[in-house]
């Protein structure tokens, strides 16, 4: 599974090298991660906000299953599928992490750190009991393109789920 900047994710075929189905999203595809121990199912998160979860056993054509979008509307960087797969997690550019139910279909919690600021990408990794969100922000001493990013992590407790 790929996600791209031409607003799709592809599911592809690695030893033909081909393109099995397309998924179309609205705008471009950020980020995409399959579902633990359901390797039919993916969520994927684009820059309009939306995170599409979607059925890979079903017609593409007739769109994810469910969407659900950022209430800033950020873009959002990074989804991840908690591990047993009735959660995800989608961070994005306004520097919050928010927790979805899949079997309720909505968010349930949302985490931010007030070291955080509105530039900052985040990226979640989702373990059992804990949610890590590394996020970098400018370096000011140096001005390299390339070296202007300084890496911290933000870690938050999970709620019982």
């Amino acid at each position: 599974m790929a996600s791209s900047g031409d607003k799709t994710c592809r599911l592809w075929d690695v030893h033909r090298c081909t393109v099995i189905s397309t998924f179309r999203h609205r705008a471009d595809v950020e980020s995409v991660d399959v579902k633990p121990g359901d390797e039919s199912c993916i969520v994927s998160g684009d820059i309009s906000g939306c995170a599409s979860v979607w059925d890979l056993r079903t017609d593409p054509g007739k769109g994810p299953t469910h969407t659900f979008t950022d209430s800033n509307g950020s873009d959002l960087n990074s989804v991840a599928y908690f591990p047993d797969g009735n959660y995800f997690a989608a961070g994005g550019e306004d520097a919050v992490v928010t927790l979805y139910d899949l079997r309720a279909y909505k968010p349930i919690q949302t985490f931010t750190d007030p070291k955080l600021t509105p530039r900052n990408d985040v990226s979640c990794y989702c373990t059992r009991l804990r949610l890590t969100a590394p996020y970098s922000r400018p370096m000011p001493h140096c001005c390299h393109p390339c070296h202007n990013r300084a890496v911290r992590l933000s870690s938050f407790l999970l709620p019982d789920v």
